[in-house]
């Protein structure tokens, strides 16, 4: 009789132990498998619902999904894996791939010495967070009334030139400013543009580019997406994948403009200031 009862009880810690690991398992199963959407590009719609996806929304991995076209996508992200992205499948479920994780924002200095400087953070498309100022090297490009920075680019068949604002050797770029004719403005587009240095009666040309002003309301919804999921990683870390995610999904920002907004919006980064004692 005892016997029974030692085995009985044996057989009941094995059971309950099974089913404590089998209880563990689903959970983190069930963790691994549910992303919070970041940012969709195109139209992705929930097969059951109709409902469209959007930041903010979570998404089970393997839920079917209507794309309305091959280059729909969507960044998503889970607490447990990372980032990843979601794309179309001819054959059937939506493809989950990993993020790529090293493409890294323009790492210039804070101060633009030389021309090949203005020519790597001009080129490209070239993403802006906000207003920038930019300081450029006095040696090389001094600035005043008769030397001054201009742009150039074509709006409904006229070639438009704006002087780039400055005050001493600190190029100020916005928006607002750029996208405007005599004073009045005029919608956003994606504008080639051409820079020049303009030295008295000569003018040189340094790159093209194409600036790319984020809205930063929809940035921040993202952002904050982003770092929730990864809120246990480390500041360098969260950095690195904020940098990384708007590099894969709008373009390469620069490195210091990105780094005060994250500070500036989410106190993300290094403290400006260090009262040492």
């Amino acid at each position: 009789m005892v016997g029974k009862l030692i085995n009985f009880f044996c057989v009941a810690i094995v059971v309950t132990s099974l089913l404590s690991f089998s209880a563990v398992r689903s959970e983190k199963e069930m963790k691994s498998s549910v992303f919070k959407v970041i940012k969709v590009n195109g139209r992705i719609i929930f097969v059951k619902t109709g409902e469209h996806l959007n930041t903010g929304d979570a998404y089970v991995d393997g839920t079917p999904l209507e794309f309305s076209t091959n280059r729909d996508r969507a960044a998503i992200v889970n607490k447990v894996r990372g980032r990843y992205i979601l794309q179309p499948n001819p054959k059937g479920k939506a493809i989950v791939l990993p993020a790529t994780s090293n493409i890294e924002p323009r790492g210039v200095g804070s101060v633009l010495l030389n021309r090949l400087d203005l020519k790597n953070y001009f080129s490209d498309t070239c993403v802006f967070i906000g207003d920038v100022d930019i300081v450029v090297g006095q040696e090389a490009f001094p600035l005043d009334e008769a030397r001054f920075f201009y742009v150039t680019y074509d709006y409904k068949g006229e070639k438009i030139a704006k002087k780039i604002r400055h005050v001493n050797q600190g190029l100020e770029l916005s928006e607002q400013y750029l996208f405007e004719i005599d004073g009045k403005p005029i919608p956003t587009f994606n504008a080639e543009m051409t820079l020049y240095y303009m030295k008295g009666d000569i003018a040189s040309k340094i790159s093209s580019f194409y600036p790319l002003f984020l809205n930063q309301n929809d940035l921040k919804q993202e952002v904050a997406v982003l770092l929730e999921e990864l809120k246990d990683l480390s500041t360098d870390k969260k950095l690195d994948e904020v940098g990384t995610y708007i590099s894969e999904f709008y373009g390469k920002p620069q490195k210091e403009n990105l780094n005060d907004w994250l500070f500036h919006n989410f106190g993300l980064g290094l403290v400006k200031e260090i009262n040492f004692k």
